[in-house]
């Protein structure tokens, strides 16, 4: 900090300065300057973020990202910044902003406009690009009204391998189109199984469907993904509190077998999983979890005992004969080529149970 001029008059020509770039390359001259300008500087920013609070009245502009969701999205320890943001804005940690109606051009070649407005939470942006830690510290300053569940427009999951499902059976191919997003669902479409753990534990929802997602639920995205460790993880807490989620009845315990708006379910979904070990494995955790192998079928006796001749021949011929189906694991396991999922559904039957 220049030392010709008194602190008090340094001050006071910073407080003036309503130019944000400005401010940070002050903050950039010096430990002193940093000290002296960075109330000034985050009380500038946020103000300019509160225009773009998705409030559904105030209209302001959507081409900066917002302070909280870019520090959430830092992959660097940010809790220091976050913690300012508390002392001068609290409500912007767990409050919902508006974001640029852009689209990933990479994984959406083929659109010709961008999508219409999107939104976001900063805890969005860590559970799909920040740290375990800034999920933790977010998590940590939630206000008991906020939702953990949250939905998300267009924070990206394009890159994750259950959409696959999404864009075959219920034929998405329109951004706009596509699932909102919850931070658990986020933190799986990015594989990050330590942020989906720590959001599991903190409460967050991953065996109901939410609405605007197309009834995908986090157990069905962890089925597509491959998400075998996890699913082991889950198991163990699931058997650790079975008898209160089977009272409060908030969770997944007993949602196995819910069907998404394609009328799939999460076993549906292992069928994406291309390792045949870890496919098995998943189907097995899924049947513990309680999913009926043969729900919803319309002629399940054509699979009893021994059952290895029915998968010998066309599905189109099976299909003919049970008109539901479709809606089975078999069906999509057999159009998906996936003789893992198959065998280990054919053991279940041949162990006379089709749920454990």
């Amino acid at each position: 900090m220049p030392r010709n001029l008194p602190t008090e008059i340094l001050l006071a020509i910073f407080h003036a300065v309503t130019d944000i770039p400005t401010l940070h390359a002050t903050t950039q001259t010096s430990r002193a300057a940093y000290d002296a300008v960075w109330p000034r500087l985050y009380t500038l920013a946020l103000d300019a973020d509160d225009l773009k609070l998705d409030t559904g009245s105030v209209q302001g502009p959507d081409n900066d990202l917002p302070l909280a969701l870019w520090l959430a999205a830092q992959q660097r320890d940010v809790t220091r910044q976050l913690g300012r943001i508390r002392l001068l804005r609290r409500n912007h940690l767990w409050s919902r902003f508006r974001i640029d109606g852009s689209i990933c051009r990479p994984h959406w070649p083929w659109a010709d406009r961008d999508v219409s407005c999107g939104y976001a939470m900063p805890i969005h942006m860590a559970c799909s690009h920040g740290t375990l830690d800034t999920v933790s510290w977010l998590l940590d300053q939630k206000p008991a009204e906020a939702d953990i569940d949250a939905l998300s427009r267009f924070t990206c999951i394009c890159s994750s391998p259950h959409l696959g499902m999404l864009m075959q059976v219920h034929r998405l191919s329109d951004p706009e189109e596509f699932p909102l997003s919850t931070p658990l669902h986020l933190a799986l479409c990015n594989r990050r199984e330590d942020v989906a753990k720590a959001l599991i534990t903190h409460g967050a929802n991953w065996g109901r469907a939410v609405p605007d997602n197309h009834g995908v639920t986090g157990l069905m995205v962890m089925a597509g993904n491959s998400m075998l460790p996890l699913l082991d993880w889950l198991a163990v807490r699931v058997r650790s509190c079975q008898g209160q989620e089977q009272r409060d009845n908030t969770n997944g315990w007993g949602f196995a077998d819910d069907r998404d708006d394609a009328g799939l379910r999460a076993l549906d979904y292992v069928s994406l999983v291309p390792d045949g070990p870890v496919a098995a494995g998943i189907v097995r955790h899924l049947v513990g979890f309680g999913s009926d192998v043969l729900d919803g079928m319309a002629n399940p006796t054509m699979f009893g005992s021994p059952v290895a001749p029915a998968f010998e021949r066309d599905w189109e011929a099976i299909r003919e004969r049970s008109g539901d189906i479709e809606a089975s694991p078999f069906y999509n396991a057999m159009r998906l080529d996936n003789s893992a999922v198959l065998e280990e559904l054919c053991k279940v039957i041949r162990g006379g149970q089709t749920r454990l």
